[in-house]
């Protein structure tokens, strides 16, 4: 068996997407320009999508707020950045959310 041919990444500071990519850069930049990287508007969504507002121990919510403010003020991101980093946050919020509502259902996980 051969080892297929090394791959040279040399755009990583300033990427080349193909073509065929642009409409959807495009739609998660426009998605991205509506967001904020706020801890309560994430955590707004994640109760919207679930239905649910149980998080448990709020001992999370100064890391959330220490991460939101490092994503804005240092992460310098691109409106398709902050899509994509949103859309993160959100899915770890809600899985927090439904893990907890479990351990409510059933007390013997614990």
């Amino acid at each position: 068996m051969t080892r297929p041919a090394a791959i040279r990444l040399t755009d990583l500071a300033d990427p080349v997407f193909p073509e065929a990519a642009q409409p959807m850069r495009e739609a998660l930049a426009g998605y991205g320009a509506t967001l904020q990287l706020a801890p309560d508007e994430l955590l707004a969504v994640a109760k919207e999508r679930t239905g649910l507002d149980n998080w448990g121990d709020p001992a999370f919510r100064e890391r959330l707020d220490v991460l939101c403010a490092a994503l804005r003020e240092e992460a310098d991101l691109s409106d398709v950045g902050v899509a994509v980093v949103f859309e993160q946050v959100v899915q770890n919020l809600v899985n927090r959310l439904r893990l907890e509502a479990l351990i409510a259902a059933h007390p013997e996980i614990d």
